[in-house]
């Protein structure tokens, strides 16, 4: 739910719209949902609750043009996608608040650089291995991590990121 704001997207026009999907979302008392920075044109307004839209560029076979609106003809999603009534699944973001500083294990803090430098694989698969074995989050603050080979993340593992 998006709510109680004059615009509910807002975006910059570099020659060509985003390709923007609107899908399953209620909105009350938006002025405007997606509205362009550059030139204030407005790409969609109301109604209060939007089964699919989109706006770039959709294809049929090879052939695509660019269009903006509700999008029919939908494929049917796969049924691994969905919940028990038929709704797209959703599962909220993991809340941390029961959980003390100590829960927390720092990527950074086991040898893996965030810098965009070297390999970080070896660092990051034991840095996980730790993290799993000890019940921990597992915690990697933004920046650029490197990897030039498989990561493995143990079943069972917490993991949690910024950017």
């Amino acid at each position: 739910m998006v709510r109680d704001t004059p615009i509910g997207v807002l975006i910059r026009n570099n020659g060509s719209d985003p390709s923007i999907v609107i899908t399953n979302s209620n909105f009350e008392n938006i002025q405007n949902i997606v509205l362009v920075r550059q030139n204030g044109d407005i790409l969609l307004r109301g109604p209060d609750h939007i089964d699919l839209w989109a706006t770039g560029k959709r294809y049929e076979g090879s052939k695509g043009k660019f269009e903006k609106g509700p999008v029919r003809n939908v494929p049917p999603r796969p049924a691994s996608l969905l919940s028990k009534d038929g709704k797209l699944f959703v599962q909220s973001r993991p809340q941390w608040r029961d959980l003390n500083a100590s829960s927390f294990l720092v990527a950074t803090d086991y040898s893996a650089d965030n810098s965009g430098t070297g390999d970080q694989a070896a660092a990051i698969n034991a840095f996980l291995r730790d993290a799993a074995a000890q019940g921990a989050v597992a915690s990697f603050p933004a920046g650029i991590y490197r990897v030039e080979s498989t990561i493995t993340i143990p079943r069972g593992s917490k993991v949690q990121g910024s950017s």
